[in-house]
């Protein structure tokens, strides 16, 4: 179940224009304590932009919950091998951050809407991050580079040994991703992996009208 220090269950509430605005002003106020208390990490790197994440599973009157980040992602897009071969990319560059112990974030709202609802994420306590100036989505950026009949190999070393152009992919992970410079990461609009233990996730309406101001000056 997902939940939140305040509440037993997700808080639904209807947050359209005049609907519960006295309560929602009191939620709000709650909320941002709780943040300041909970994502202290994340705030000491923040810039105030938002870090949104698109989620098809979430109520439109959802205004806060707290999630697990899960280690145990599967791909939802890419393939088993796609998935695979790029956590043992970054795996190698000693990252700790990858794309199954992560939550998908962008500083990019109309990214994260091809998603599904829009939240603005707060990782709470210690957390990783991972991202590239040059990838907006990986899937995206990287599909060309494997022709389709790589993705019945099952076998992982199998599956790198077909790949025709094995040094330039392996470089270019290399070169553009850095777990550095979250301002950086957020702003640039691009596809942010967010790792660590949960997360805060608020409605991206709730956040900007009532919550925000509260969070404003940190």
């Amino acid at each position: 179940m997902r939940y939140s220090n305040l509440f037993e269950e997700d808080l639904l509430v209807d947050h359209s224009d005049g609907a519960n605005k006295d309560f929602l002003k009191r939620m709000s106020i709650q909320f941002a304590n709780l943040i300041k208390k909970d994502c202290q990490s994340f705030l000491n790197q923040w810039n105030s932009i938002e870090l949104y994440h698109g989620s098809r599973s979430t109520n439109k009157f959802t205004l806060i919950y707290k999630n697990k980040i899960r280690h145990d992602r599967r791909p939802s897009d890419s393939s088993k091998q796609h998935h695979n071969f790029y956590n043992n990319l970054f795996s190698k560059f000693g990252f700790a951050t990858n794309r199954s112990n992560s939550i998908f974030c962008t500083g990019d709202l109309a990214m994260a809407k091809n998603y599904g609802e829009e939240l603005v994420i707060f990782p709470i306590g210690n957390f990783n991050f991972l991202w590239s100036s040059k990838v907006k989505d990986m899937f995206n950026t990287f599909q060309d580079s494997w022709p389709n009949y790589y993705l019945d190999t099952d076998n992982y070393n199998g599956f790198q040994h077909l790949i025709t152009d094995w040094d330039k992919i392996e470089h270019d992970i290399k070169q553009s991703y850095t777990d550095q410079n979250l301002s950086n990461a957020i702003l640039s609009g691009n596809e942010v992996m967010i790792s660590g233990t949960e997360y805060y996730a608020i409605d991206h309406l709730f956040y900007n009208k009532y919550l925000k101001q509260h969070l404003s000056f940190i």
